[in-house]
């Protein structure tokens, strides 16, 4: 026996993947005619039941991609692409920026060694 693949998608994913808002009722009507089964969706929710017949469907963007096919790619107003990205450089990173620029500028003027004396006493010293 077959058991029947249940994929759960809400009006906002399908808005946020294409990028526009298509009308639930447009939506449904569609998903109707595919042969899909959306009679457990509620007012926010698609619950879709995938046909038998359609082993190409396994996932809500799958669903959304039947959507845009039957919608048409051209209907579906251009939006440019926003990138935005929070600046991810902490103060670790300035601090170990300049330590490099020092030991930089130190080799490029001639000192390739280190002496230290952690062992040795104050006194001494």
């Amino acid at each position: 026996m077959h058991e029947d693949k249940i994929i759960s998608v809400s009006k906002k994913e399908i808005d946020e993947i294409i990028g526009a808002n298509i009308d639930k009722l447009k939506i449904t009507k569609i998903l109707k005619n595919l042969g899909f089964d959306t009679t457990k969706s509620s007012a926010n929710n698609f619950v879709v039941s995938v046909a038998k017949f359609r082993h190409d469907i396994s996932n809500k963007q799958d669903i959304v991609e039947e959507i845009v096919r039957l919608v048409g790619i051209d209907n579906i107003p251009s939006k440019p692409f926003s990138f935005t990205e929070e600046n991810k450089l902490k103060d670790d990173y300035f601090t170990y920026k300049k330590k490099s620029q020092y030991r930089h500028k130190a080799a490029y003027s001639g000192f390739f060694e280190s002496v230290h004396f952690v062992f040795d006493e104050k006194r001494v010293l």
